[in-house]
């Protein structure tokens, strides 16, 4: 399983978000009606971009043609929904939470080492889907500086957060729970 972890400003976040449905990548996100899946557009980023939190996932042409699987689970009268993680032709899964008292975004990003078709057929993650991620994943590191958080933990942190804001540090500890 390959995955990434940072924490960026709300325009690295739109910019990473609208750059990806630009690449004719199509992203699903954890709105679910009941009857059908949601996909981001132009219009959509920006809600996505003000919940709290969100799960997608990330589907292009050239390496899956098939949608994302749901799962709905319930409890009393809540519902909440979560993509079948190893179902399908493969998808590159990203999740993010927005901080609670900073402008600044956890933005995670992967995939399995393998997927499950409707055949029932193991599949390893197909080399579009790979490249895809990677180039991703380069692209978000270049603005950004790992750093140790924690004794063990390490996540990409943007350098305009760790430019403007002294107390960036503490700020992602209580956001990960070290403190």
């Amino acid at each position: 399983m390959a995955s990434s972890e940072f924490v960026i400003t709300k325009e690295q976040y739109e910019i990473t978000l609208r750059t990806l449905i630009n690449s004719g990548s199509r992203i699903s996100y954890d709105v679910f009606d009941g009857t059908k899946i949601r996909y981001l557009n132009a219009d959509s980023v920006a809600e996505v971009i003000g919940r709290r939190g969100a799960a997608m996932a990330l589907k292009h042409p050239s390496f899956a043609t098939d949608e994302p699987e749901v799962v709905i689970y319930k409890n009393g009268d809540t519902n909440w929904y979560q993509f079948k993680e190893l179902h399908g032709d493969g998808h590159i899964k990203i999740n993010s939470r927005k901080f609670t008292e900073d402008p600044y975004f956890y933005f995670a990003i992967g995939y399995t080492s393998f997927f499950v078709t409707k055949n029932g057929t193991h599949i390893q993650p197909p080399k579009n889907l790979i490249e895809i991620y990677k180039t991703a994943v380069r692209s978000i590191k270049s603005l950004c500086r790992r750093e140790l958080i924690g004794s063990v933990k390490s996540v990409y942190v943007s350098k305009a957060i760790l430019d403007s804001d002294p107390r960036w540090l503490s700020a992602v500890r209580i956001h990960f729970g070290i403190i």
